[in-house]
């Protein structure tokens, strides 16, 4: 039985599995629909620790990395939305 990827670019050939080993992830998390807010988080953290590396205070360094990520959850939704057939959650 093949596992069935559930982040947003699977059907660019992007296997979960891809995202654990690139951000770190936990492997639980792939083949789940927990894979989607997982990649968002860790890359808001990653991005929280470079914009305080750019020299951002980290007021601002949150306010940046949590709109990102807010963006990322809003084209996931509309992915979803526009995609319902394509098994992504």
């Amino acid at each position: 039985m093949s596992n069935k990827s559930h982040n947003i670019l699977s059907g660019e050939g992007i296997d979960d599995m891809d995202y654990v080993e690139e951000l770190g992830l936990d492997p639980s998390l792939a083949y789940t629909p927990e894979i989607n807010e997982a990649i968002v988080k860790r890359i808001e953290a990653n991005n929280f620790v470079e914009y305080v590396a750019q020299g951002y205070g980290e007021e601002k360094a949150k306010a940046m990395s949590t709109e990102l990520a807010n963006r990322g959850r809003a084209n996931i939704a509309e992915y979803k939305k526009k995609n319902p057939n394509k098994g992504v959650q």
